[in-house]
């Protein structure tokens, strides 16, 4: 049978005076509405994550604008790159770890 077939029956047991399938269909019903909302949830909670991953980019690209500020003059001593890079590094794990 399908999900209809089912209801359609359910329906015939109920205006036939069939307490149970008033209650099975009541239970279905609950159970939709609440499908629905848990559905409902979980977009509103992926839209939420992805407006958080958007701003946490977007800081993290200012934040490391801010401090490559100056860097280029830098680049042409080597232990300056390694002291840039290793900025950047610490950077990317503040923003890993939640920072």
């Amino acid at each position: 049978m399908t999900y209809n077939e089912i209801i359609d029956w359910l329906e015939w047991m109920s205006e036939d005076g069939c307490p149970q399938a008033d209650d099975v269909l009541a239970l279905i019903n609950r159970q939709k509405a609440e499908i629905e909302r848990l559905k409902e949830e979980k977009d509103n909670l992926i839209r939420t994550y992805a407006e958080c991953q958007a701003e946490a980019v977007k800081e993290f690209a200012e934040r490391l604008k801010r401090q490559a500020d100056g860097w280029y003059y830098d680049f042409a001593n080597f232990d300056d790159t390694a002291d840039a890079l290793t900025e950047i590094d610490n950077l990317v794990k503040e923003f890993a770890e939640g920072g």
